[in-house]
């Protein structure tokens, strides 16, 4: 079994829970995370038996536990909100502060990535030939929202994000 490095981020980097992580996993397996046959490391961190997976960073993570295969769940583009000079700066300030590195560390090192979009799935297979690249469905039922009507007024919207 491998051991990791020490390569958490400090916890004030991100809010005491994960969104993402309760909508892709914490929900699911709360009867399994409750018996403790999954541990919740930190907000976005999981054991699950030899696996840690890991879902968009790793804040609140110190040590690394010993694992044999790394599995990393991405559900952002984090590379283009880094350019997306339209985002707020504190946001782009976060995702290069938090997300960037996890992305980088734990892309790399994974034995498998999930990806929550089509988009990410290909550019995952193009930047890394050879990695298992997974792709799954987004949380959001998006094929079952309804579809706008065309001469729908237009409104603005405004996302809050998952805290």
């Amino acid at each position: 079994m491998s051991r990791g490095p020490v390569f958490g981020q400090p916890r004030f980097l991100a809010g005491p829970q994960s969104p993402t992580a309760d909508l892709y996993l914490g929900f699911s397996l709360a009867g399994a995370i409750a018996a403790g046959r999954v541990r919740r490391l930190a907000p976005a961190v999981f054991l699950a038996g030899d696996a840690l997976i890991v879902m968009r960073h790793l804040a609140g993570l110190g040590l690394l536990p010993r694992y044999r295969r790394l599995i990393y769940l991405i559900d952002d583009d984090i590379p283009a909100g880094l350019r997306d000079r339209a985002l707020p700066r504190a946001y782009r300030a976060k995702l290069a502060a938090l997300e960037l590195p996890a992305l980088l560390r734990c892309g790399a090192a994974a034995e498998a990535v999930v990806a929550t979009s089509p988009a990410l799935v290909a550019q995952w297979r193009a930047r890394h030939p050879g990695k298992t690249v997974i792709g799954t469905a987004p949380a959001w039922p998006v094929a079952e929202m309804p579809a706008p009507r065309p001469a729908a007024p237009l409104r603005r919207i405004a996302l809050i994000m998952g805290r």
